[in-house]
């Protein structure tokens, strides 16, 4: 299936270990096993840290929807939605801020970078202090 490389990065700037788990993914809008469902299961960070791995969209596909849910070590837990295509395809304006749905959301910020000419879609979560 004919695909585009593109980056998925997730940087950890809130003042609690996150743990990662992926969501409401359609398997058409990805080739082989480079997708958020499996590259970003169940993954961990202490504060201060980042993951970042290589994501294949289909080429035929319009968009390619995920949920992030995170749950932090405080029993924080958070989700938004986000579409890979992005990284392709570019945002405006970058950076933003993310709403996201939880029982913290007043307390931390999710924000989205992207860099269209490295195909990198990027997202960090914050502490409001």
């Amino acid at each position: 299936m004919a695909s585009h490389e593109t980056q998925l990065a997730f940087y950890n700037q809130s003042a609690q270990g996150v743990t990662i788990t992926v969501s409401q993914i359609d398997s058409y809008d990805w080739d082989g096993q480079s997708r958020p469902d499996v590259n970003f299961q169940n993954i961990y960070l202490a504060p201060g840290n980042s993951y970042s791995q290589r994501e294949e969209v289909n080429a035929y596909a319009n968009s390619a929807w995920v949920c992030m849910s995170l749950s932090l070590s405080d029993g924080t837990a958070l989700s938004y939605r986000f579409d890979q295509y992005d990284a392709y395809n570019g945002i405006s304006p970058t950076p933003r801020v993310i709403p996201v749905d939880g029982n913290g959301g007043t307390k931390h910020t999710v924000v989205q970078r992207v860099d269209k000419s490295a195909a990198t879609n990027s997202f960090t979560l914050y502490s409001d202090l």
